[in-house]
Protein backbone atom coordinates (compact mmCIF):
# COMPACT_ATOMS: atom_id res chain seq x y z
CA UNK A 1 0.00 0.00 0.00
CA UNK A 2 1.36 3.27 -0.97
CA UNK A 3 -0.33 5.28 1.61
CA UNK A 4 0.87 3.43 4.40
CA UNK A 5 4.71 2.89 2.90
CA UNK A 6 4.62 6.75 2.80
CA UNK A 7 3.42 7.43 6.24
CA UNK A 8 6.04 4.92 7.62
CA UNK A 9 8.66 7.19 5.54
CA UNK A 10 7.46 10.15 6.95
CA UNK A 11 7.16 9.33 10.46
CA UNK A 12 10.95 8.47 10.01
CA UNK A 13 11.57 11.36 9.34
CA UNK A 14 9.32 13.27 11.65
CA UNK A 15 11.32 10.80 14.35
CA UNK A 16 14.75 11.57 13.10
CA UNK A 17 14.50 15.60 12.53
CA UNK A 18 12.55 15.55 16.10
CA UNK A 19 15.75 13.64 17.99
CA UNK A 20 18.36 15.89 17.68
CA UNK A 21 16.00 18.98 19.18
CA UNK A 22 14.27 16.44 22.04
CA UNK A 23 17.86 15.10 23.11
CA UNK A 24 19.91 18.61 23.00
CA UNK A 25 16.75 19.62 25.28
CA UNK A 26 17.18 16.98 27.70
CA UNK A 27 20.73 17.01 28.05
CA UNK A 28 20.38 20.93 28.36
CA UNK A 29 17.34 20.02 31.07
CA UNK A 30 19.86 17.48 32.96
CA UNK A 31 22.62 19.84 33.28
CA UNK A 32 20.04 22.75 34.67
CA UNK A 33 19.04 20.30 36.92
CA UNK A 34 22.98 19.29 38.19
CA UNK A 35 23.97 22.76 38.41
CA UNK A 36 25.30 23.65 41.97
CA UNK A 37 26.41 19.92 42.64
CA UNK A 38 29.99 19.07 41.93
CA UNK A 39 28.83 16.98 38.57
CA UNK A 40 27.09 19.74 37.05
CA UNK A 41 29.94 22.05 37.46
CA UNK A 42 32.02 19.81 35.97
CA UNK A 43 30.08 19.02 33.25
CA UNK A 44 29.59 22.98 32.42
CA UNK A 45 32.97 23.70 32.75
CA UNK A 46 34.54 20.53 31.10
CA UNK A 47 34.19 19.39 27.38
CA UNK A 48 35.10 16.25 27.79
CA UNK A 49 32.41 15.69 30.95
CA UNK A 50 29.28 17.36 28.75
CA UNK A 51 30.59 14.75 25.76
CA UNK A 52 30.79 12.31 28.45
CA UNK A 53 27.26 12.84 29.64
CA UNK A 54 25.92 13.19 26.19
CA UNK A 55 27.39 9.71 24.79
CA UNK A 56 26.19 8.16 28.06
CA UNK A 57 22.85 9.62 27.90
CA UNK A 58 22.45 9.03 23.96
CA UNK A 59 23.95 5.19 24.78
CA UNK A 60 21.07 4.81 27.79
CA UNK A 61 18.35 5.84 25.19
CA UNK A 62 19.72 3.63 22.25
CA UNK A 63 19.57 0.88 24.83
CA UNK A 64 15.96 1.19 25.84
CA UNK A 65 14.93 1.68 22.11
CA UNK A 66 16.89 -1.85 21.87
CA UNK A 67 15.46 -3.86 25.04
CA UNK A 68 11.90 -1.92 24.66
CA UNK A 69 10.23 -3.85 21.38
CA UNK A 70 6.83 -3.10 22.50
CA UNK A 71 6.11 0.63 21.77
CA UNK A 72 2.58 0.53 23.45
CA UNK A 73 4.10 -0.58 26.78
CA UNK A 74 6.77 2.68 26.18
CA UNK A 75 3.95 4.73 25.65
CA UNK A 76 1.62 3.53 28.23
CA UNK A 77 4.29 3.58 30.84
CA UNK A 78 4.60 7.22 29.95
CA UNK A 79 0.80 8.33 29.85
CA UNK A 80 0.50 6.32 33.13
CA UNK A 81 3.23 8.44 35.20
CA UNK A 82 3.67 11.83 33.34
CA UNK A 83 0.12 12.01 32.82
CA UNK A 84 -0.78 11.79 36.65
CA UNK A 85 1.91 14.23 37.68
CA UNK A 86 1.06 16.53 34.87
CA UNK A 87 -2.10 16.36 35.76
CA UNK A 88 -2.22 16.27 39.70
CA UNK A 89 1.40 17.82 40.79
CA UNK A 90 2.45 20.27 38.24
CA UNK A 91 -0.77 22.81 39.44
CA UNK A 92 -0.37 21.95 43.01
CA UNK A 93 3.24 22.71 42.64
CA UNK A 94 2.38 26.32 40.83
CA UNK A 95 -0.21 26.76 43.28
CA UNK A 96 2.25 26.12 46.45
CA UNK A 97 5.36 28.31 44.45
CA UNK A 98 2.37 31.42 44.49
CA UNK A 99 1.24 30.70 48.03
CA UNK A 100 4.87 30.66 48.91
CA UNK A 101 5.87 33.87 46.93
CA UNK A 102 2.78 35.80 48.52
CA UNK A 103 3.72 34.65 52.51
CA UNK A 104 6.94 35.38 51.59
CA UNK A 105 8.20 32.18 53.34
CA UNK A 106 6.69 28.82 53.69
CA UNK A 107 3.16 28.82 52.13
CA UNK A 108 0.26 28.09 54.84
CA UNK A 109 -3.31 27.77 55.45
CA UNK A 110 -6.27 25.53 53.62
CA UNK A 111 -5.05 26.08 49.75
CA UNK A 112 -1.35 25.17 50.87
CA UNK A 113 -2.64 21.90 52.51
CA UNK A 114 -4.67 21.18 49.48
CA UNK A 115 -1.80 21.64 47.17
CA UNK A 116 0.36 19.69 49.10
CA UNK A 117 -2.23 16.72 49.25
CA UNK A 118 -2.61 17.25 45.46
CA UNK A 119 1.76 16.82 45.18
CA UNK A 120 1.05 13.81 47.83
CA UNK A 121 -1.77 11.82 45.48
CA UNK A 122 -0.26 12.52 42.17
CA UNK A 123 2.84 10.82 43.00
CA UNK A 124 0.92 7.76 44.88
CA UNK A 125 -1.21 7.72 41.33
CA UNK A 126 2.05 7.69 38.92
CA UNK A 127 3.32 4.94 41.13
CA UNK A 128 0.14 3.12 41.04
CA UNK A 129 -0.79 3.63 37.33
CA UNK A 130 3.01 2.55 36.37
CA UNK A 131 2.62 -0.58 38.59
CA UNK A 132 -0.84 -1.52 37.04
CA UNK A 133 0.74 -1.08 33.28
CA UNK A 134 3.63 -3.12 34.27
CA UNK A 135 0.98 -6.02 35.79
CA UNK A 136 -1.03 -5.77 33.04
CA UNK A 137 1.87 -6.20 30.03
CA UNK A 138 4.09 -8.80 32.18
CA UNK A 139 1.39 -10.69 34.11
CA UNK A 140 -2.14 -12.42 34.07
CA UNK A 141 -3.36 -10.57 37.19
CA UNK A 142 -6.11 -8.64 35.49
CA UNK A 143 -7.03 -11.14 33.56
Amino acid sequence: DSLATAARVATGVSILGSHPLLFTSLRDSVISSLRGTGMGDKVESSNAAWTALSVVMLAAATVVAIVATDVGFVASVSGASLGALLIFTVPALIKLGVLRSAAGGKAKGAGAWVARTFVGFGGVMAVVGTVVTCLETFTNVFG
